[in-house]
């Protein structure tokens, strides 16, 4: 749909240059209305996300009732989160014993109906 090169800083405050590609999937989750994947420099993908913006209609509390669902999905595929908020505002799920990789559910912008869903690698989205 669209690729769109983007700066990134990393936690040690490096600059890097990467490309952010919205993509539209064959089959799309029906949780999910944006993707995007983001890649490093080299083109390696580091990061893909799943994202949801609700209309009017959307209240928080559907919302939330939304990101609970898909936090339950998880934890059935991954296990109990390794961390979460008391609000249930985000959740970390580990897909591997391997400490880079990551699945991480955001319902912090639940208050306008928003949530997001990212898969990243961050050994790759530093070294590349």
């Amino acid at each position: 749909m669209s690729k769109e090169q983007k700066n990134y800083t990393v936690k040690e405050g490096a600059k890097l240059l990467g490309t952010v590609i919205q993509i539209k999937p064959n089959e799309p989750d029906n949780n999910f209305q944006q993707y995007e994947i983001k890649t490093t420099q080299s083109g390696i993908i580091y990061s893909i996300e799943g994202k949801y913006q609700g209309d009017k209609e959307m209240t928080p509390k559907v919302c939330k009732a939304i990101v609970k669902s898909l936090a339950e999905e998880q934890a059935a595929r991954y296990g109990k989160p390794r961390g979460k908020d008391s609000f249930g505002q985000w959740f970390s799920f580990r897909q591997t014993s391997y400490f880079s990789k990551s699945l991480k559910l955001y319902a912090h912008g639940c208050r306008t109906g928003a949530y997001s869903m990212v898969y990243m690698d961050d050994k790759v989205r530093k070294e590349s």
